[in-house]
């Protein structure tokens, strides 16, 4: 029983390090950050709860030992039910000469791509390279911070790089992932034709299932690698994503 109480209290202080951590490297822009906060202060009390029955047994009565223990696992399995097709897309490469490729946007510093961002469309390049047909819609609004939409952002990271701009379809409305995929098929056949999506290698799956859900006929993911000491949070907020989006009967 002490050996758990040390390592929840171990978790429980890793936990607000790491939220310290990417906040001071992200100049507090890691949103969903209270995440960090319900995990690590619920291993810490329960640290707690444990050591307070272990010195005064009987402090807490079976029914809410019981009932916890519940939660906890149910909580667990929901958690494990959850991250497994996250991972499974994670390495996802997309089929070659799809008809379109929607890159998805992500965060724009005034007129500068974010590194997230940057790697989706350098993914993007070198899926145009072996794809000389396909067409991209490069799909975001414009947001809090950023002086120009996400798809402007993109094309003026694109065209100086190679693509063509002939290739390129904006859809520079949208303000969330349902939405890109909404009016990027509002600009276009693509659900009705064979449709990649990049994004972050986190955000595949989520994607997918969404595209899915919506009518997508022939959708598959294109996954572009994620800032790697930042994906701890990246996985525990697309978690938490999925069950909202499981709730809502969007996927």
């Amino acid at each position: 029983m002490r050996l758990l109480e040390y390592v929840l209290m171990g978790l429980g202080i890793l936990c607000f390090l790491y939220l310290g951590f990417i906040f001071l490297a992200t100049r507090m822009a890691a949103d969903a950050g209270y995440l960090w906060v319900i995990l690590g202060g619920g291993c810490i009390l329960l640290a707690l709860a444990l050591r307070r029955e272990s010195a005064f047994p009987g402090t807490f009565p079976a029914i809410a030992k019981i009932s916890a223990g519940l939660i906890l696992a149910a909580l667990l399995l929901l958690a494990s039910v959850t991250v497994i097709p996250i991972f499974s897309h994670m390495g996802d490469t997309g089929e070659d000469d799809l008809d379109y490729v929607i890159v998805l946007g992500a965060q724009v510093r005034g007129d500068v791509p974010s590194l997230s961002l940057r790697r989706r469309l350098d993914c993007a390049l070198l899926y145009a390279t072996r794809s000389p047909d396909t067409r991209f819609i490069l799909s975001g609004g414009q947001g809090s911070g950023e002086d120009i939409s996400e798809a402007e952002c993109m094309r003026e990271y694109l065209v100086p790089h190679g693509l063509d701009e002939g290739r390129l379809i904006l859809e520079d409305a949208s303000t969330s992932t349902m939405e890109n995929l909404a009016f990027s098929a509002g600009l276009s056949d693509a659900m009705e034709k064979r449709t990649g999506i990049i994004t972050s290698n986190f955000h595949v799956c989520r994607a997918i299932r969404l595209a899915e859900k919506m009518g997508y006929r022939h959708v598959s993911g294109i996954a572009a690698r994620s800032v790697a000491f930042m994906q701890p949070h990246y996985i525990l907020r697309e978690i938490a994503a999925m069950l909202k989006e499981r709730l809502l009967g969007n996927i």
